[in-house]
């Protein structure tokens, strides 16, 4: 018995090795390792127009660009360093995410582009007005709920509110929800059906060790990194949401029925706007 058993593992062993060796005779092609053919096979097409197909190209890059943004904040609150050149180097990284963000909607201003633009943005869900989830998770991991409240509830509201009060205040749902008829639109529904539970845990998660909780607990932060810090949070809710609008310009245009335009009605001033640093802007 003990010979057949050895005999087995033996010939396991021998299998897993064949395999193994096999696999890594494979090439690993250029097209294999990125997955070009399922990448260029996202988009799809309902009309059969290209013009649908650079709309949704447009929006992907915008999403992966968040994502790259996302990892290297991830990393920062993970690790919880205050080895300053490391937060220098990611905060670079992400402002060049972000400029790059800019300028595809400087593409988009372009005349030949916008009324392709205005005209599938209402076929497509909200994105920088709250539908963008990525979005979301990086805002709850930049900075305390309490800095991302609607400007209405500001004055009012207490540090010891519940993770589900601050979340119940957030300024995108306050965009998303007609509070005077309490009734949420459909993309509102869904996406809290979607995700709520999860930024409710990821809230709850990184509560005290969002960036800017660990950026006040640095010794003695250079001006080179209070700089790099602000230009990020500066870009990210000022300069890019700025670039959108002025794609969206109501002067230009008489549709006003993209998701974006409605963010754009709510964002009046500098102080409207979320700050994940807000003592920086004080200065």
């Amino acid at each position: 018995m003990g010979k057949i058993q050895g005999l087995s593992e033996n010939t396991n062993h021998k299998f897993h090795k064949d395999l193994t060796d096999m696999l890594r005779s494979i090439p690993l092609t250029y097209s294999n390792n990125i997955q070009v053919e399922n990448l260029l096979a996202l988009q799809g097409l309902k009309d059969n127009g290209k013009d649908e197909i650079i709309f949704k190209i447009f929006y992907q890059i915008s999403e992966l660009l968040l994502k790259m943004v996302l990892l290297e904040i991830q990393q920062l609150v993970e690790i919880n360093t205050n080895y300053e050149k490391k937060w220098i180097a990611s905060f670079e990284k992400m402002n060049h995410y972000i400029e790059v963000l800019i300028h595809l909607f400087a593409i988009v201003k372009q005349k030949n582009n916008k009324r392709n633009y205005l005209s599938f943005g209402e076929a497509l869900p909200l994105f920088r007005g709250g539908q963008s989830v990525l979005l979301r998770y990086i805002e709850i991991y930049c900075t305390p709920l309490e800095n991302l409240i609607d400007k209405k509830y500001k004055r009012s509201a207490k540090t010891k509110m519940s993770i589900q009060e601050f979340y119940a205040c957030l300024y995108w749902r306050r965009k998303e929800i007609n509070y005077d008829k309490k009734n949420e639109s459909m993309t509102a529904m869904l996406f809290e059906q979607k995700y709520k539970e999860e930024l409710l845990q990821l809230a709850e998660k990184v509560k005290g060790k969002t960036l800017a909780d660990q950026f006040k607990q640095l010794a003695h932060p250079s001006k080179c990194l209070k700089s790099i810090v602000f230009k990020f949070d500066e870009l990210f809710n000022y300069k890019w949401p700025i670039a959108i609008f002025e794609t969206l310009d109501t002067k230009q245009t008489d549709q006003e029925h993209t998701g974006d335009l409605l963010y754009k009605k709510s964002f009046d001033s500098k102080d409207q706007i979320p700050q994940f640093f807000p003592w920086m802007w004080q200065r």
